[in-house]
């Protein structure tokens, strides 16, 4: 097929142009997608919470102040304890360090909330409760080992969801009711859907998402963009462009060398296009064997910009354009999939944190949540 020395096949720069390019803008419109609806759930999440909603047996979401029971000497409601061991490495003369979970564990006791209302409601959550808060507590262990703490104390104000009961509530204000006291309980919704405890807006984790999601649709469109305006003279080719004959002026041949030292040769045809311009393409070797002077060929002929015709009746593309889409497609695929790795919070995935340093800087230098200096030995 006749067509430049350095253009793909007519079937292969379509699906190297459009296919590719394709494959670009899905991603893009995936992001945009995600995006959107991640602030869906982040309006949704907060238009269902009403502060002055009743508080009836059925699934609710209140706020309230935490408040301990009159006979706990805990110093948590919650408190999750993310045990991490550490390596370091070098690079250049830098070090950092990576510390990765191996061991969680959740204590939980029995606490109330106040709510707004000033009535006093019982907590009761589990070891799968879903704790979103900020994980600000380091428990130095030795060199290579640590213990991170996120814990919900006394005072802190938090949202909760889960199902609210009637049931038993030591401390229920209006007395006994058949020898028990009974009072409103809140509880996880079901086995599978455990009680949610949030110190930050409801909405906050999934705003989060939808950022990150909406920075990538951005980044993804400004690629399909400027790859797209790459390859303007192609899909000038393909949709102003049309088959004509151009008569062959000359033809020359010249070496060059790369970086090697190795002789490249080159092959070179003088056009004149039907519209009076000059036109030079190189072609295969063999193909310029058969050219001479005054020979017609077919050309696909751009008439808006006569110097991005090229010899060939078919629209083609140079194979810059393929090298291109590859580099573009897999640093959009990696930066895209693998930077969500590291976006998820401690309580949404497996905790892994990267730190600049090494890892005998820190033993002196750590931070303990609330008033506790050492790990609690159990869950209550």
């Amino acid at each position: 097929m006749l067509r430049p020395a350095d253009h793909l096949s007519h079937l292969s720069s379509l699906l190297v142009v459009y296919g590719g390019g394709g494959l670009l803008l899905v991603l893009a419109l995936w992001a945009l997608v995600r995006s959107l609806g991640y602030r869906r759930q982040a309006r949704l999440a907060e238009a269902a919470f009403d502060p002055d909603a009743p508080l009836v047996p059925g699934e609710m979401t209140m706020l309230g102040i935490v408040e301990y029971p009159t006979d706990s000497h805990g110093q948590h409601a919650v408190r999750v304890e993310v045990e991490q061991e550490g390596t370091e490495h070098e690079s250049s003369g830098n070090w950092s360090q990576v510390w990765v979970e191996t061991r969680r564990r959740v204590l939980v006791q029995p606490f109330y909330l106040r709510h707004a209302s000033g009535r006093r409601v019982r907590v009761e959550p589990t070891q799968e409760v879903f704790l979103v808060d900020d994980m600000d507590g380091v428990i130095r262990v030795d060199l290579a080992r640590r213990i991170r703490v996120a814990e919900l104390t006394a005072g802190e104000q938090v949202y909760a969801h889960g199902r609210l009961v009637h049931g038993l509530d030591p401390e229920a204000e209006g007395g006994p009711y058949r020898g028990t006291h009974q009072g409103l309980v809140l509880r996880p919704l079901s086995a599978t859907r455990p009680l949610l405890l949030s110190t930050r807006l409801l909405g906050d984790r999934f705003r989060r998402w939808a950022r990150y999601h909406g920075r990538a649709a951005r980044l993804l469109a400004v690629a399909v963009l400027v790859s797209q305006a790459i390859w303007l003279p192609y899909h000038l080719r393909v949709w102003t462009g049309e088959t004509a004959l151009a008569r062959v002026r000359g033809t020359d041949h010249y070496t060059t060398m790369d970086d090697d030292g190795d002789k490249i040769d080159h092959y070179r045809v003088h056009l004149m296009l039907p519209t009076g311009q000059a036109l030079e393409n190189e072609v295969r070797d063999v193909v310029f064997q058969q050219l001479g002077t005054g020979q017609q060929v077919p050309v696909r002929l751009v008439r808006i910009v006569p110097r991005w015709s090229c010899i060939g009746s078919s629209a083609t593309v140079d194979s810059f354009a393929a090298v291109l889409l590859g580099v573009v497609l897999v640093v959009s695929v990696v930066s895209y999939f693998g930077g969500a790795r590291f976006l998820p919070a401690w309580y949404e995935a497996h905790m892994v944190e990267q730190e600049d340093g090494r890892l005998k800087a820190g033993l002196d230098h750590h931070t303990r949540p609330g008033e506790g200096g050492t790990p609690s030995p159990g869950a209550s």
